[in-house]
């Protein structure tokens, strides 16, 4: 069996991309979150900055420019690319 190397987009610095490999909150609403922002399995995900007064981040996903919360990158594992 193969191990995927992941870790939390929190962890990520700016300019790191990551690959979303999966989530840490199961719930409906997280993961209608998720979907709502077009975040998904196989996304490519690519921290632009990071906010140091709330640590949120502006990423992009794909080819989408999004602003998400901390408590959003900390429920995302991501693989490094």
């Amino acid at each position: 069996m193969i191990k995927i190397e992941k870790q939390l987009l929190s962890e990520l610095q700016e300019s790191q991309t990551g690959i979303c490999v999966g989530v840490k909150d199961t719930s409906s609403e997280f993961l209608k979150y998720l979907d709502k922002q077009g975040i998904a399995l196989g996304s490519k995900i690519q921290i632009i900055s990071k906010e140091s007064f709330d640590l949120s981040l502006k990423i992009k996903v794909d080819y989408k420019d999004l602003t998400i919360s901390n408590k959003i990158a900390t429920n995302l594992f991501v693989k490094l690319t």
